[in-house]
């Protein structure tokens, strides 16, 4: 994102008097943001906010009705619009604003799917779309290849990168450079493939930055796009990074301050992880109880669950406080200091008094776990999940190890042995009534983190926009006090 910004205001000066000066003054008084910014920056606060995209954009270039440079014809009636519709557009627009939903979803099919709908507002022609889908991915993909690796290395990949985007969006990358040199080419078409030409071409994000300005094209969207690529190959050096943020306003940097802090790394500034990790246990542990949901849908819980990958609720989780011998053949145990007690609630229990019988309590939709255990006794397989914030899972690998859970408990204490020790206690119990309750067990059915086709539901948290529950969604976490933790940064050392 923040690369993306750098290629527009570097190659601002230069969209309407080219150049081809590869040694051209990076920063000066002549530059600014321009349309490019203001939708890139759009797009971030869209997605930390759960809006429309094609509402965002339009607030935001409401907000600057002249940016350096203008709005293109069409697009700047849509922005005058009370009433915008996409309008078939195939031009680069579409690809300039694309960086932060690369960067947000870490699915890269997903990602691109989410392209063409940032896109998708204005930019709705096949063309448009493929451009916005292409630039994704191409981001994507180096996130997913390029950090922690040498220079020379990030190198190679930035190759592999251009051609295998190329390839994949059906792009012709036998580019002959010359031939578009001085072209002005607003379309898609004619701008990507160039794009992820010049990222094959270059060694670094300066670089790749110079050659996209000289080339005396659409200087600030090619910046832009291939900056959005760059960023995530090269990185951006520290002067960059400082000097770019005196050109944008106090409300452009916070929202691109709380993108960084939201997706898990920052231009500036580097994880503290050891206060993470602190928040996370003061997070998790204090309050911490184990809850019950049994359920028949599945009888193959060991195939489907592996221990130590992270899931989604999905659906508010229903569970309750005690359940005894178990009558289904797949139990969850879930530890969690963070549910919604609804059967402490005395309007809805005065509304439905089965709640109070159940001790219902419930989990958010947008719950997160680890499966820490799967368990196996006469003929029940017990699924132990542990509750965790949604920055941990954004941000730790699926290996990671979670005994630092145990060691904060202190010695001789195991969630995991806790667990075990329930089931095999409470299956030397009686059947508890609630087991028996056809109304309770419709509630438990539905199997954890899967959806009705069994398919795990995507990590990506679901904004409260997506669904028509989102007031009872509100109360859920305001009831169990679920608030994401903190991530704490430090200044990055070299």
């Amino acid at each position: 994102m923040l690369g993306a910004i750098i290629g527009d205001i570097v190659g601002s000066r230069w969209e309407f008097n080219p150049t081809n000066d590869y040694n051209f003054e990076f920063f000066s008084n002549e530059n600014s943001f321009t349309d490019d910014t203001i939708c890139t920056v759009a797009v971030a606060d869209a997605l930390l906010k759960g809006r429309d995209y094609g509402e965002s954009i339009h607030e935001w270039c409401r907000r600057y009705p002249h940016p350096m440079g203008g709005y293109g014809g069409r697009f700047a009636g849509w922005v005058h619009s009370e009433n915008p519709q996409p309008y078939g557009s195939y031009g680069n627009g579409a690809a300039m604003r694309v960086s932060p939903v690369a960067m947000w979803f870490q699915d890269t099919q997903e990602a691109k799917q989410e392209a063409e709908r940032t896109a998708a507002c204005t930019h709705n022609h096949p063309e448009g779309l493929k451009g916005a889908a292409a630039v994704a991915e191409a981001i994507n993909m180096a996130i997913h290849t390029c950090y922690g690796k040498t220079p020379d290395e990030q190198t190679d990949l930035a190759g592999e990168i251009g051609i295998a985007t190329a390839y994949n969006n059906k792009y012709d990358h036998d580019i002959n450079i010359d031939a578009v040199r001085n072209r002005f080419d607003e379309t898609c078409q004619g701008t990507v493939p160039v794009a992820l030409y010049i990222i094959t071409e270059s060694t670094s994000f300066e670089d790749a930055i110079r050659r996209a300005v000289s080339l005396g094209a659409d200087a600030d969207t090619l910046g832009a796009i291939v900056g959005s690529i760059a960023e995530h190959i090269w990185g951006i050096p520290e002067w960059m990074k400082e000097k770019v943020r005196t050109y944008l306003p106090e409300e452009m940097l916070d929202v691109l301050d709380r993108f960084y802090d939201k997706v898990g790394y920052h231009p500036d500034r580097e994880i503290d992880f050891d206060k993470f990790m602190e928040n996370c246990i003061n997070w998790m542990l204090p309050g911490l109880q184990f809850y019950y949901r049994d359920t028949d849908a599945i009888d193959n819980a060991d195939e489907i669950y592996k221990v130590g990958e992270t899931i989604r609720a999905g659906f508010f989780i229903d569970v309750t406080t005690k359940l005894l011998r178990p009558i289904h053949k797949t139990r969850y145990i879930i530890a969690s200091a963070h549910v919604a007690p609804f059967h402490e609630i005395k309007d809805i229990v005065e509304k439905n008094p089965a709640i109070a019988e159940w001790n219902l309590c419930t989990l958010h939709y947008n719950s997160y776990f680890k499966v820490m255990d799967i368990y196996k006794k006469e003929g029940v397989t017990q699924v132990f999940l542990l509750h965790i914030p949604e920055n941990m899972a954004r941000l730790l690998r699926e290996d990671f190890n979670m005994d630092f859970v145990d060691e904060a408990l202190g010695e001789n204490n195991s969630l995991k042995a806790i667990a075990r020790a329930s089931l095999d206690e409470k299956m030397k119990m009686d059947v508890h009534p609630r087991s028996l309750d056809p109304a309770w067990c419709e509630r438990m059915e539905a199997p954890v983190g899967l959806t009705a086709e069994g398919d795990f539901f995507p990590l990506e948290p679901l904004p409260d926009s997506a669904t028509k529950a989102a007031s009872l969604g509100h109360s859920i976490r305001k009831m169990a006090n679920d608030v994401d933790v903190e991530i704490p940064w430090k200044k990055k050392t070299n």
